[in-house]
């Protein structure tokens, strides 16, 4: 596992929706794209998507991404390239079979899309359900741990075959504005406990990926949409904050503490923020460039500018 000190960008912004859009779109917080950071990669990788998808040469759904609604970061330039599922052997069954003609209107282009993408996503759910049909034994994971649950359909799909490049699971709960720590002991608490929850189930999950002998095949990254102020508010909580450490872990991941340490305020007040040192997107840098290992032109056109990559990743 690598830890990244101080992850962020310049001018943040600190609320829900429009940072989480900044992440998501691998933009700065002065520009508004539609497009996320990951569709932009998977649009080279699967010209022309949706049309004539799947296909022999790319049978499987280019992103995965669990629960029911899809994010800014797989939406492409003409669809999203995610599949949301929750239960690959529940898939839901769309209905098929329409064979009326379409009209030449605006309104026989946009049912022929919604026929499109009904019958795209019925494929690509029959190949989900096979790779995940495949394998009947996993490692053990924690019970009661949702995080844990997603990472564990993921590992299914992987060693099922599946060979979707980018997935991406999701917690909730480090909102902390109150209780984040427990008044009486320092180290317990919400936050403390959201931490065991995430190291549960990488764990489980890194535990997993051994025992089904996919590990070299992949890597993980945590992310989140700002960090946390440097002071505790009077609920024992903190507030929205600037810069946050970002998890890089896997098989493949030089494993360490990345970047310079937080110098903080001698006295410092629920106002002051945690300086930014590395910029986010050289996070994202180093994934197109070692792990995806994407040509740097195409990761200065995908990003918007150049950012200096990490020794994050090994061969």
């Amino acid at each position: 596992m690598a830890m990244i000190h101080s992850v962020g960008y310049e001018k943040p912004d600190f609320s829900h929706f429009r940072s989480t859009d900044i992440w998501m779109s691998g933009s700065g917080a002065d520009t508004h794209s539609v497009t996320g950071w990951a569709a932009r990669y998977l649009d080279k990788q699967y010209p022309g998507f949706p049309e004539n998808y799947p296909q022999l040469q790319y049978p499987d759904p280019p992103a995965i991404q669990t629960g029911m609604a899809a994010s800014l970061i797989f939406q492409g330039t003409r669809s999203p390239m995610s599949v949301n599922i929750s239960d690959p052997g529940n898939v839901f069954k769309l209905q098929q079979g329409f064979d009326d003609a379409l009209t030449d209107f605006t309104s026989g282009h946009e049912l022929g899309f919604v026929r499109q993408v009904a019958s795209q996503t019925q494929r690509y759910s029959d190949v989900i359900k096979s790779a995940w049909a495949k394998i009947n034994s996993q490692s053990p994971y924690p019970a009661g741990n949702t995080l844990a649950e997603q990472l564990k359909l993921v590992a299914r799909l992987i060693a099922g075959g599946l060979r979707t490049p980018v997935y991406m699971v999701s917690m909730e709960g480090f909102d902390t504005h109150a209780e984040q720590v427990d008044r009486e002991r320092p180290f317990a608490g919400q936050h403390a406990e959201l931490l065991q929850i995430l190291g549960d189930a990488v764990k489980a999950f890194q535990d997993d990926l051994s025992f089904l002998g996919i590990a070299d095949r992949v890597t993980g990254m945590t992310f989140s949409e700002f960090g946390r102020r440097i002071v505790s508010n009077e609920s024992a909580g903190t507030d929205h904050g600037a810069a946050a450490p970002l998890f890089v872990f896997g098989a493949k991941v030089n494993g360490g503490i990345y970047g310079t340490a937080p110098v903080l305020p001698e006295n410092a007040t629920t106002a002051d923020n945690l300086p930014m040192h590395t910029d986010y997107r050289s996070v994202y840098t180093s994934f197109l460039h070692d792990w995806f290992k994407t040509d740097p032109s195409a990761v200065k056109e995908i990003l918007g500018a150049t950012y200096p990559t990490l020794p994050l990743i090994g061969s």
